[in-house]
């Protein structure tokens, strides 16, 4: 999973000169970094997560809204643990986990000021 998110960064980094050539064009690229907290009750003990991954849009300068591309990977890795497994019962183990999530979507982005822009 790591190497699809590598080729789907080069990708992503490759494309900016082809679009910098087009006229009248815009984008963004920007690197998240944050945390993921899933439900605890089907996660436990591995419901928080740190999280990073890359999103970039792009537009025509007189379309309304953007065109939005996101991967966001997420994991946490707990230790040993004992937890309730339905069947089993009781279990001591190395509890990990992993999430990743490809997003495809509309960004509206309100250019206030050169530094300051809302999107929704």
């Amino acid at each position: 999973m790591k190497k699809i998110a590598v080729l789907i960064s080069l990708c992503l980094i490759l494309s900016i000169p082809s679009l910098a050539m087009c006229e009248n064009w815009t984008g963004n690229i920007n690197l998240l970094l944050g945390a993921k907290v899933l439900d605890e009750d089907e996660w436990e003990p591995v419901e928080e997560h740190s999280e990073v991954g890359i999103s970039c849009d792009f537009r025509q300068e007189n379309w309304p809204i953007s065109i939005t591309f996101a991967y966001l990977s997420s994991e946490d890795d707990d230790g040993t643990a004992v937890v309730f497994v339905p069947g089993p019962g009781w279990t001591i183990g190395n509890f990990e986990a992993e999430t990743r999530e490809i997003n495809v979507g509309v960004k509206k982005i309100w250019d206030v000021t050169e530094i300051i822009k809302p999107f929704a």
